[in-house]
């Protein structure tokens, strides 16, 4: 059986198998796509778009800010550090549906992309602790969620986002079909 990503018959990108992201590709998900998102912007990004939070620092930003986004996605760590206490009670407090998955550091995992999946089609708030690493969700995002912005961190800089719609989407298939596959 392959584990191969592909377009699916419908033209869409099916992951079959855990993503690797190669050496070459991680400046391309460095980089600053769009202007840093201020706190004092997320009642009006809620206003607008279902929001897709990726990282606990930013997490936390939001629930601090008494926005709740669609989709939380997190790790209990930030810059590689654990996270204060409180920030596990706080997300964990977060109304709607409480996944967990495993996704290692530089991979996309089938796991973490069938649970976007399914936390995207539920009507309300979902919450994601990944085992491992999250950076790699935002991506997945946004592919996946057309019409939500997609916050995340930028390390020493701040917050940013991206919108999923036909450009973006095509930009992060782009990406998606550059990464290898990794053996089950």
């Amino acid at each position: 059986m392959s584990t191969e990503s592909t377009p699916s018959e419908s033209g869409r990108f099916t992951v079959n198998g855990d993503l690797f992201l190669p050496e070459e590709l991680r400046s391309e998900l460095s980089r600053q796509y769009s202007g840093l998102i201020e706190k004092s912007d997320l009642s009006a990004l809620a206003r607008r778009y279902p929001i897709v939070a990726v990282g606990d620092m930013v997490c936390h930003t939001f629930i601090s800010a008494g926005v709740v986004p669609k989709i939380i996605v997190f790790d209990l760590k930030t810059q590689r550090g654990n996270i204060p206490p409180e920030w596990i009670d706080e997300f964990m407090s977060v109304p709607g549906a409480q996944l967990k998955v495993r996704s290692p550091p530089a991979v996309l995992s089938k796991e973490l992309w069938d649970t976007l999946v399914m936390a995207w089609s539920f009507p309300g708030a979902s919450k994601i602790q990944v085992e491992g690493e999250e950076d790699l969700a935002g991506l997945a995002s946004i592919y996946l969620m057309k019409g939500a912005i997609i916050v995340y961190g930028l390390p020493g800089k701040g917050m940013t986002g991206i919108v999923s719609g036909p450009q973006t989407m095509g930009v992060a298939l782009d990406i998606l079909k550059r990464m290898r596959q990794v053996s089950p």
